[in-house]
């Protein structure tokens, strides 16, 4: 018999360090799923970060365990944490367990479940797509066998599960074939507060904007190159809105020589107001990564009826049709990223509106929802 209620064993490891993982906790609070939220941290500065305390039925522990020598000893990390998990908590006591990462909290959901026969169900994101999967190849096996025995497979970006079907052996294949399904990363409610205006393109220019840190990964100097190709045709300018990252001191060094007197760089801007504001002012949005799980920034664009190029088989690749809001576009090629804006640029009066409304399926509340049914269909499988 399905138990009336759902209980859920959150392992996220990441939780110190993003807002959104405390996003989805908090919309599943509201659709009354209780809650225990295990976060093993590195540092003690990481403990209580990103805390939810006035939701009913919404616990955690913050642990401070991880060493660093965890980050080499994989298998010791994952016995240090399980121990720890299993010392404060008892997993017969929930109807599911749901690890965020697919090697960090895949393996220790994968371990519970072995000892307890708790189901869970295991995401797949950035770090272990293009961290895990490409430095530890001595973890393969471990990977598969997480695969193998998950309840279900969620995927942030379907590029990432497709790059996963293609590596994975043929039986895993079919498993992943048959229980993963994709479901994004959600928009804070403040994005989808209407009105939102459509900015109307300043006629004989082209305003392009980035928004995010300033590491290498960014491929913010392969956005500028784009922008001095299409500036040789048309005034276009760049705006750079973040900082820090591996990438900004290089940066900073091209924007003093003079030679970039197109790209204007404003800092970071943590009032959401006010970076609203500056996404309205632009006219698209730039942001071709060359690795990138899901890129929240390109959804808050969109919002605020921004059209996005991005790269191909990263982020937010597969979620549009072809010819609508967004250009998947090869990051390393600063013409082809020049050829992807000025395509927007051709149907930008017309794609505006869709922007906007293409963000709205992106609300945290659907992605709850989503999250909830499969939690409903997770504990079924477990519990009939």
């Amino acid at each position: 018999m399905v138990k009336s209620k759902l209980k859920a064993l959150h392992i996220c490891s990441g939780y110190a360090k993003q807002h959104l993982y405390g996003e989805l906790i908090s919309n599943l609070a509201m659709q009354g799923v209780e809650q225990f939220v295990y976060v093993p941290v590195r540092s003690a500065e990481e403990i209580n970060r990103n805390r939810i305390d006035d939701q009913d039925h919404l616990n955690y522990r913050f642990s401070h365990i991880l060493r660093k020598h965890h980050r080499i000893f994989f298998r010791n990390k994952i016995r240090t944490v399980v121990n720890d998990l299993l010392d404060h908590t008892d997993p017969s006591e929930y109807s599911l367990c749901h690890a965020h990462f697919l090697y960090s909290d895949g393996a220790i959901a994968r371990r519970v479940h072995k000892a307890t026969g708790l189901s869970y169900i295991v995401a797949v994101r950035n770090t272990d797509i293009n961290v895990f999967m490409k430095l530890r190849p001595d973890l393969r096996w471990i990977c598969w066998d997480i695969l193998r025995n998950a309840a279900r497979v969620i995927f942030v970006t379907p590029s990432y599960r497709q790059i996963l079907l293609r590596r994975a052996p043929a039986k895993i294949r079919q498993i992943l074939e048959t229980k993963s399904e994709i479901i994004p990363n959600g928009l804070a409610p403040f994005w989808l507060e209407p009105p939102t205006p459509i900015n109307q393109r300043k006629e004989g220019s082209l305003r392009l904007l980035y928004v995010g840190d300033f590491s290498r990964n960014k491929n913010i100097i392969g956005a500028m190159k784009a922008t001095r190709l299409l500036n040789s045709h048309s005034p276009t300018s760049l705006t750079l809105v973040g900082a820090r990252g591996d990438g900004e001191d290089q940066i900073d060094r091209l924007l003093t020589t003079g030679e970039w007197p197109f790209v204007k760089r404003i800092g970071r801007v943590d009032k959401r107001d006010a970076l609203r504001d500056i996404y309205r002012y632009h006219d698209i949005f730039l942001m071709p990564s060359f690795f990138e799980t899901f890129g929240l920034s390109y959804i808050e664009a969109l919002s605020q009826g921004l059209p996005v190029v991005h790269s191909k088989s990263q982020g937010i690749d597969g979620y549009f049709a072809e010819g609508t809001v967004a250009e998947a576009v090869d990051p390393s090629n600063p013409a082809a990223i020049a050829d992807g804006v000025s395509a927007l640029a051709d149907r930008l009066a017309d794609v505006k509106a869709l922007c906007i409304a293409a963000s709205k399926n992106f609300a945290w509340s659907r992605v709850a929802d989503s999250y909830y049914r499969i939690y409903r269909k997770s504990q079924r499988s477990r519990e009939d």
